[in-house]
């Protein structure tokens, strides 16, 4: 049997779809760098009207939640309108007694047998389903707000938004490669894929950290996402819905990140590992529901989905450009070869645009450029390990 023309046609598919996602990314980042960045952490004139319930899930976070409950204490915003809640979630540390030093309100959940940031939040959310709150707003422990945070978050709502996602942004840790790379691909995100997303009003993500729910919108679908990456999962479960989540640049808070890449490897590996899982999950849910429903925005979402870390195309050029050379230089594979070589061109425009994002440090977006491969490498055996099940569904504390 002749297996040249499907090994033909596996190629010009993976070249196909490796151009057409390169388009795609670069596209929006062009959009995103063009457009304009609105004020982030500028409060507004208007009357303050939203009643908003902060929640703060905390494991262990005993050395370093004072930042966030500082951040939280100076904010723009009436003190009537805002209730914050610390989940001491199955600590084994003081957190609990630093947040109430601190004069903030601390609910300790003790379920070793049911961990997880997604199973700590609906523990929190049922208990408070008598309570008086317009909005729920969902902090990490490890997180700096902006002092308009809350104001801008309130702006939205009062003009008819349901679901928001503020702008979520690492602060930079040190000059090492692995910071200003990682400070760089978060930067990246933000500027060169949602922003771009929300000016053609396509339908977001939550980002774990920053957003924002109407209480509407958590009693019509009660948080019941638990994967490693249940903000992922919580997104598509609104999309189906037909709620889209809308990014609010101006509403801005800023996480520590890890420093080392030996720190990172635990949560990264738990964060592709859990996204990989969503996707499986919900990916054709989302096509079949585009095709019944006739919906352009819910297809996007799927491609968005598969895109959430723009490595993969990385991964399909290799493929790619590897069976276009086994084909030879004639014909077919002369053309496979051009569309390797175009979009590995546009690829290496999006990674510029990508690198511009590191801050002008000394030497900084050098040494970032030299240890690009090193990076990539990394994050390589970070997917590999994932797509292998290493550490899938453990949750832990990540060192900074």
């Amino acid at each position: 049997m002749n297996f040249h023309p499907i090994f033909l046609l596996f190629v010009a598919a993976v070249a196909a779809l490796a151009l057409a996602g390169t388009c795609y990314v670069l596209l929006l980042a062009l959009v995103g760098s063009f457009s304009p960045s609105p004020n982030t952490c500028s409060a507004g004139r208007r009357l303050s009207g939203t009643r908003f319930l902060v929640l703060i899930p905390a494991h262990n976070e005993e050395e370093g939640i004072r930042p966030t409950l500082e951040s939280l204490r100076g904010q723009d915003y009436p003190e009537n309108l805002r209730r914050v809640i610390v989940i001491a979630d199955n600590c084994q540390d003081r957190t609990a007694a630093v947040v109430r030093q601190e004069g903030f309100e601390c609910w300790e959940r003790t379920e070793p047998d049911a961990p997880g940031k997604g199973r700590a939040l609906r523990w929190a959310l049922d208990r408070l389903r008598e309570d008086a709150f317009d909005a729920a707003v969902f902090i990490d422990a490890d997180t700096r707000c902006c002092p308009g945070f809350l104001e801008a978050l309130d702006g939205e709502i009062q003009t008819g938004a349901s679901a928001l996602q503020g702008q979520y942004e690492f602060e930079l840790a040190d000059s090492s490669y692995f910071s200003l790379l990682t400070f760089a691909s978060k930067r990246a995100e933000n500027n060169l894929f949602w922003r771009a997303r929300q000016r053609f009003g396509w339908m977001g993500f939550i980002l774990g950290n920053g957003f924002c729910l109407k209480r509407e919108i958590i009693e019509m679908l009660p948080w019941s996402a638990y994967s490693i990456v249940e903000d992922v999962e919580y997104s598509v479960q609104l999309a189906m819905r037909g709620i889209r989540v809308q990014f609010l640049e101006s509403a801005q808070v800023v996480s520590r990140t890890t420093r080392r890449a030996a720190d990172a490897l635990p949560q990264r590996l738990r964060w592709a590992s859990g996204t990989f899982q969503v996707m499986a999950k919900y990916i054709p849910q989302l096509l079949r529901a585009s095709l019944t429903r006739r919906s352009l925005r819910l297809a996007e979402m799927a491609l968005a989905l598969v895109l959430t870390s723009r490595f993969f195309l990385l991964y399909l050029l290799l493929v790619a450009a590897g069976g276009s050379i086994l084909l030879g230089t004639a014909g077919a594979g002369l053309l496979l070869r051009i569309a390797v070589i175009t979009d590995f061109l546009l690829l290496s425009v999006y990674a510029g645009l990508v690198l511009s994002q590191i801050p002008r440090v000394q030497g900084g977006r050098l040494r970032a450029f030299v240890t690009l491969p090193f990076y990539v490498c990394w994050m390589a055996l970070v997917h590999a390990g994932a797509a292998l099940g290493i550490r899938r569904n453990i949750w832990g504390r990540t060192t900074r």
